[in-house]
C-alpha cells in the first residue's frame, strides 16, 4: 500500500492535503534513460547504489500535480523524443513551453533553497534573490500573473562534438551529458549570476534569475508566449558554461568511487547483454567520446 503523506502543497498552499511524490525532472526523462541503458541506473552522488527512479519529493497535491501534465506532454512529444531520436531541428511553441520550463526549475529551486538554508553557506543577498524568484515563478504557475518578470528560460541543445580543448581530454563529455539527467541551482555571488541548471539528457535548461556582466546568450531564450527554438547556431558565453565541465568531472569522480562488487556487477551485465550492445543508443554515445580529437 502506498505511503500516505499529508501536508501543505508547495504550490497552492492548501494545508492538510494528501501530497503526491513529485518528480523534480519529469518522469519521461528517467524512463528514456532506463530504456537505453545497458545496465542499472546509478547516480553520480552514489555510484555504488542502484537507482530505480530520479529525484522526487512529496511537494504537491494531486490538483497541482495535474497542472503540469499538458505542458509536460507537449514538451515530451515535440522536443524531448525527437531530440533523443536525432530528429529534432526546431519547434514552434506557445505559452506551454515557458510554463513547462518554469515548472521544472521551480521544483528544483524550492528544494535547493531549503538545502541552502540548512547548509548556511549562501550569501544572504543570494538567498533573498532566489526566494523572490521562487515566489514570482509560483505566482505565474498558479495563473496569478502573466509572466515571470525578469527571469529568463534558456534552452541549449548539446550537439555532437568533433574536437575538444586539450584540458578536456579524458573527460567523457558526451556520456556525462547525453547519458544523464539532473538539476541544481547555481549562486555565483562574485559573478552576479544565479540560475537553475537542468540537464534532460542533452537538452540543457538554464533558468536565469540574474545575469553577470559577461553573459551572452544567442538563440537560446524562450519567449513567454510564442516563438521558435532551434538546435544549432546557438552561442553562449557564460560562467554557467562551466556546468558542462562540472558534469563531466563529476562523472569521472563517480567512476573512481566504484567498488569491486559494483565493477563486477557491471561486467556481468555487459557480458549478459553483449549481443544487444552493438546496436544500442548508449554504445553510440560512448563512441562519440572515443572518436573525439
Amino acid at each position: 500500500m502506498a505511503k500516505k503523506i499529508v501536508g501543505t502543497c508547495a504550490l497552492c498552499d492548501i494545508e492538510d492535503v494528501e501530497l503526491e511524490l513529485s518528480h523534480i525532472i519529469p518522469k519521461f526523462v528517467i524512463r528514456h534513460l532506463k530504456r537505453i541503458s545497458i545496465g542499472k541506473i546509478r547516480t553520480i552522488g552514489e555510484p555504488n547504489a542502484v537507482s530505480q527512479d530520479s529525484e522526487k519529493h512529496y511537494l504537491l497535491c494531486g490538483e497541482c500535480e495535474d497542472r503540469f501534465n499538458v505542458s509536460e506532454t507537449l514538451f515530451a512529444e515535440k522536443v524531448f523524443r525527437p531530440f533523443q531520436l536525432g530528429k529534432f531541428t526546431s519547434v514552434e511553441y506557445s505559452e506551454w513551453m515557458n510554463y513547462f520550463l518554469t515548472s521544472v526549475s521551480w521544483r528544483s529551486l524550492i528544494r535547493d533553497i531549503d538545502y541552502f538554508e540548512e547548509e548556511g553557506k549562501i550569501h544572504p543577498d543570494d538567498l533573498n534573490l532566489l526566494k523572490t524568484s521562487a515566489d514570482i515563478m509560483k505566482e505565474y504557475l498558479m495563473g496569478k500573473s502573466e509572466d515571470v518578470g525578469s527571469i529568463q528560460n534558456h534552452l541549449f541543445f548539446f550537439e555532437d562534438l568533433v574536437s575538444i580543448p586539450e584540458e578536456y581530454k579524458g573527460l567523457k563529455l558526451h556520456m556525462s551529458v547525453l547519458g544523464s539527467q539532473g538539476s541544481y541551482t547555481v549562486h555565483n555571488h562574485t559573478a552576479g549570476t544565479h540560475a537553475t541548471f537542468t540537464n534532460m539528457m542533452g537538452i540543457l535548461l538554464f533558468t536565469i534569475y540574474s545575469f553577470g556582466d559577461e553573459e551572452k546568450w544567442e538563440n537560446t531564450q524562450i519567449n513567454i508566449d510564442n516563438g521558435i527554438i532551434s538546435a544549432g547556431d546557438q552561442h553562449v558565453t557564460s560562467t554557467l558554461g562551466m556546468e558542462i565541465q562540472f558534469l563531466a568531472e563529476s562523472f569521472e569522480k563517480a567512476k573512481a568511487k566504484l567498488n569491486k562488487k559494483t565493477k563486477d556487477n557491471i561486467a556481468t551485465t555487459i557480458e549478459k547483454n553483449k549481443d544487444k550492445i552493438p546496436g544500442s543508443r548508449m554504445l553510440k554515445i560512448m563512441l562519440k567520446d572515443l572518436n573525439l580529437k
